[in-house]
């Protein structure tokens, strides 16, 4: 009876797993998430069919203390693979609610726009090069927009303290995930964060192998040591948001620069602030956003507003480093796979003055027609045309027709930008370590040592 009673949870999980993978992969499409789906399908249910072989294999006639503790240890395996399980259904499933449904409908978009052209770009000198499978966006309480990338999993799910068996189960499954704020709701424009947490992604994804990461950091010590840094290991230290800082301004332009500089603005004494582990103090991180917009041949200084670094004599020299930085993170090679702007095909053109960055506001705004192709990045285009819009309409004074201007340019900014997806499917590929039958392997390893009173290692898996 126990046994029968440990079989029934497994199957009832597997079935219930099964089918929602089937209904998710019928809902796709074009296939974003095709990969993750089969992935999620094939490693969840194939750890479980393992734990249903430990209790099938029970020996008859044993005591039954023996049968209950061997079922029960089995049994709280079981529920971590449901937990695993639960943590992304809740993510994807945030599109069938009609508000969030649009919102991420739209980030799914930004998301590929900004995550394929690099992977694109990279395969012309590496033709072997699949596209990665794509982070997913979902939305979650919190100030800002967040991106937990396969090898660093996230720390929402409650363990106990000495308990890592989660969060390595997380870390197994490579499903790259992108937090964004509810804040997008209502000002969808913020969707404009996504060309940063994406930065994130690719420096992880892009080559597979870490090779950027390193890379890139090496080159910003660097860069900062010639430039007469005080601290280039700090430099060093805020690598990371700097080349997601540099990819948001090569997918989103000036809207980049804006962004950062709302999320930022603070009085004088916190936007010096030095102290801060992964990012710039905020004066020099919007200098630096905006010398990356310069040497790409765009003016992105009226995008930060009131935050201006040239006039604050406490950070003319970290701003000057960070010009030498900017230069560097745009034009040197990065392991062997080319500088960073080769990544995007980045036109100055788009945000001259009314050029198509502006016919786009002006199109959302109402004011003239709206015309966008289906192309790969007008998804990324749109978003960035919608964050300049929105400044014109919050600098409108009466509260009356501000609000209905927002509501008008929210709603006609989520409509148009899955009719402006490039056609076609989209394809990715888990490859290597990452395939899901290895995957598989390690989490029932995983799960049964940890079951088992063994201690866990507590290296993350990579």
């Amino acid at each position: 009876m126990r046994v029968e009673q440990s079989c029934r949870r497994i199957d009832r999980l597997r079935e219930t797993i099964a089918d929602w993978v089937a209904r998710r992969q019928a809902a796709d499409a074009l296939q974003q998430y095709q990969t993750q789906l089969a992935t999620l399908g094939a490693v969840l249910g194939g750890c479980l069919a393992d734990l249903r072989a430990v209790v099938d294999a029970v020996p008859g006639g044993q005591p039954a203390p023996g049968v209950f503790g061997l079922c029960r240890d089995n049994d709280q395996r079981v529920e971590l693979v449901r937990k695993l399980f639960e943590h992304y259904r809740t993510r994807f499933d945030q599109r069938d609610t009609p508000a969030a449904g649009d919102v991420l409908r739209a980030a799914d978009e930004i998301v590929w726009s900004c995550w394929a052209e690099p992977f694109r770009n990279a395969g012309r000198d590496r033709p072997d090069l699949p596209i990665a499978a794509a982070p997913l966006p979902y939305l979650e309480p919190g100030y800002a927009a967040a991106a937990i990338p396969r090898l660093a999993p996230s720390s929402d799910l409650e363990t106990p303290a000495d308990d890592d068996v989660l969060q390595r189960s997380l870390a197994l499954l490579p499903l790259p995930l992108l937090a964004l704020p509810a804040l997008c709701l209502d000002d969808p424009w913020w969707l404009v964060c996504v060309g940063h947490e994406v930065g994130h992604h690719l420096e992880y994804d892009l080559t597979g192998d870490l090779t950027v990461l390193a890379a890139f950091a090496e080159e910003v010590e660097a860069a900062s040591l010639r430039a007469g840094a005080a601290r280039p290991d700090r430099w060093r230290s805020w690598s990371r948001e700097i080349f997601a800082d540099v990819c948001s301004v090569l997918s989103m332009g000036p809207a980049a620069v804006h962004a950062v500089a709302q999320l930022e603005l603070d009085d004088e004494q916190r936007m010096l602030d030095s102290q801060r582990a992964h990012h710039p103090p905020p004066l020099v991180r919007t200098g630096l956003l905006i010398e990356v917009a310069r040497q790409l041949g765009v003016d992105a200084g009226a995008a930060a507003g009131p935050v201006d670094p040239g006039r604050v004599p406490a950070v003319t020299a970290e701003v000057d480093v960070a010009r030498a930085v900017a230069a560097a993170a745009l034009a040197a090679p990065l392991g062997g796979h080319g500088p960073l702007s080769r990544y995007y095909d980045w036109e100055p053109a788009v945000y001259a003055d009314r050029g198509l960055l502006w016919n786009m506001s002006e199109g959302l705004l109402g004011k003239a027609p709206l015309a966008v192709r289906p192309r790969l990045r007008s998804a990324r285009l749109l978003t960035a045309a919608a964050a300049t819009a929105w400044r014109q309409v919050a600098s409108i004074a009466d509260p009356g027709r501000r609000e209905a201007l927002r509501r008008d340019l929210a709603g006609r900014y989520l409509a148009e930008v899955p009719r402006s997806r490039e056609e076609g499917t989209r394809s990715a590929r888990m490859a290597g370590a990452s395939a899901p039958a290895v995957v598989q392997t390690e989490l029932t390893d995983l799960l049964l040592r940890a079951g088992s009173g063994a201690t866990v290692d507590r290296q993350v898996a990579a």
